[in-house]
């Protein structure tokens, strides 16, 4: 009910303010700026530790400022004040950004609980990548309440802030590793662990279960089983922990390119609170793998497993 009177508030309020989008404006100058100076040409900030972690502070600021805007509660405020629409795009001032809605889950042609909302920023790119400074916000619904994902990246770095709809309150911040939305699967295990599935853009993707407390959620070391070696940089290489924070389902940049995403696939059934993915040993055969853990005594036992154990994951070949 107190979610609910929000939302309404929210709504009557609507066409009474484009705050927000002017706290989306600050931040998107204070991202190009932070481009520029870290690119090395700016000439009024030298380019020092000090300088980079204090603009990259201020850049996390402002970037809150917005994620919890009174009118956040609200994706329609920004539909409301935009400039103008394209398809499914809305248009902001002169063009220098815009927002999109995206399918979360392409199989699935159902908005309901599977929309990204991408913002784009127009002018900011790098390595001819159209997506290197972008900014998603992503509505979940998980069992009674409902939370917004935000995140942002610099060529596929930066940070995600999962907030509480109701109270507009931050629960939990984590690193967003791809230059895509940072969470894919967002599920309650139990009344007191959710599981979230990070995207890792080339890398693959990884669960994690949070723990709900008073300040919020919490990560907790909820798998056992065989580790990828990440000190070794050798992704065939596992080593056994009683305790891990992730279960990583790895790929790297020529998986990525020869296969896209279909193999990284983690997945979440709440019926049985079974974690899974499919191994695709020899799909022409139909010989295609089903690999879960049920959630007991807090845990997931559960390997990692990297796709090229069983995938082509030669490298990318150099154009030329």
């Amino acid at each position: 009910m107190k979610s609910f009177f929000l939302f309404v508030l929210c709504s009557l309020i609507l066409f009474q303010s484009s705050a927000q989008v002017q706290e989306l404006e600050v931040f998107r100058k204070k991202q190009a700026f932070f481009i520029r100076y870290d690119q090395g040409k700016t000439d009024s900030i030298p380019r020092t530790e000090a300088n980079t972690a204090r603009l990259r502070k201020e850049l996390e600021e402002s970037f809150l400022q917005f994620a919890t805007h009174r009118q956040s509660c609200n994706l329609e405020n920004l539909k409301a004040n935009s400039k103008g629409r394209s398809g499914s795009s809305y248009y902001f001032d002169t063009y220098s950004y815009s927002m999109s809605e995206l399918y979360r889950e392409y199989g699935i042609r159902s908005k309901t609980n599977n929309t990204n909302y991408m913002i784009g920023f127009y002018g900011l790119y790098d390595y001819s990548r159209p997506d290197f400074a972008a900014l998603f916000i992503q509505p979940f619904k998980v069992s009674s309440q409902s939370y917004l994902v935000y995140s942002y990246s610099l060529n596929g770095q930066g940070l995600y802030f999962i907030k509480d709809s109701a109270t507009n309150q931050i629960v939990y911040k984590g690193q967003s590793l791809s230059s895509s939305a940072a969470i894919h699967v967002f599920k309650e295990i139990d009344q007191r662990h959710c599981i979230i599935v990070e995207d890792l853009g080339d890398l693959g993707r990884r669960a994690l279960v949070l723990q709900k407390t008073n300040a919020g959620l919490k990560a907790v070391p909820a798998f056992k089983g065989n580790e990828i070696d990440q000190a070794a940089n050798n992704f065939k290489k596992k080593v056994y922990k009683e305790k891990r924070m992730y279960m990583w389902l790895a790929s790297n940049r020529g998986l990525s390119v020869g296969y896209g995403t279909k193999y990284v696939t983690i997945g979440f059934d709440e019926s049985r609170n079974a974690i899974f993915f499919r191994k695709y040993m020899n799909e022409s055969k139909g010989e295609i793998k089903l690999v879960e853990a049920i959630w007991d005594g807090n845990k997931f036992e559960m390997d990692d497993c990297y796709l090229g154990d069983y995938l082509d994951d030669s490298p990318v070949p150099m154009p030329g």
